[in-house]
């Protein structure tokens, strides 16, 4: 496989898998929401692949919220709804608070 960030594992792009499920579905992709978790930073390439109709829920203090930390354009790049959590409560808090 090939990945243009070049921050996914050598063996897998977790945004290549997300738009091949995203291409199979019957609904517009971009029009339906979409709900993502990540904490490593190979979850990073997803989070590309993610609009405003969609979350990001970024793990804190781990790889990914690390990278975002410390690489601003990094952070730029998105163009969705981010979301931080620390816990299963945290993610329910949220979900309740901004999804609807």
């Amino acid at each position: 496989f090939d990945c243009d960030t070049k921050i996914c594992a050598s063996n897998i792009c977790k945004g290549a898998v997300l738009r091949s499920h995203l291409s199979q579905l019957d609904a517009d992709p971009n029009e339906i929401s979409i709900l993502y978790f990540g904490d490593g930073q190979n979850d990073f390439c997803p989070g590309l692949n993610l609009n405003q109709n969609h979350h990001y829920f970024i793990r804190k203090d781990y790889s990914l919220e690390k990278l975002l930390r410390t690489h601003i354009h990094l952070h730029e790049k998105l163009d969705t709804n981010i979301f931080y959590w620390s816990n299963a409560d945290d993610i329910l808090r949220l979900i309740d608070r901004k999804i609807e």
